[in-house]
């Protein structure tokens, strides 16, 4: 597939959902041309841009690119698994106004 003969860039920050990506192409036994490792986002729609180098990454980091660089987003040739985001605190801040404040801005930030 053209997926396969594409040279990728490969996000491998932790948290940014690599290790499920990685698995998931193993058992689907795809292989990537790898090009580039970056360790952080920063930067990679600029790249992406400027260069024939395609990277996988969770919708809402693509979509994000796709506003901010002349990139476009195109659906995986097959499916990608998904994981769930959780924040978590202690529960003695449960009802402290500004701390419930700042969980729904976070949350409002993952919802679809």
């Amino acid at each position: 597939t053209t997926f396969k003969r594409e040279k990728h860039v490969a996000i491998t920050a932790p948290g940014t959902g690599h290790d499920l990506l990685v698995q998931q192409l193993k058992r689907l036994g795809i292989e990537r041309q790898l090009a580039l490792s970056l360790p952080t986002l920063p930067g990679l729609g600029n790249l992406v841009a400027q260069t024939d180098l395609i990277a996988t990454v969770p919708e809402r980091v693509a979509q994000m690119l796709v506003s901010i660089a002349a990139v476009r987003l195109l659906a995986p040739p097959f499916e990608l698994p998904t994981f769930a985001i959780k924040q978590h605190w202690h529960e003695r801040f449960h009802l402290d106004p500004a701390n419930q404040w700042l969980r729904s801005m976070i949350a409002e930030m993952f919802l679809e």
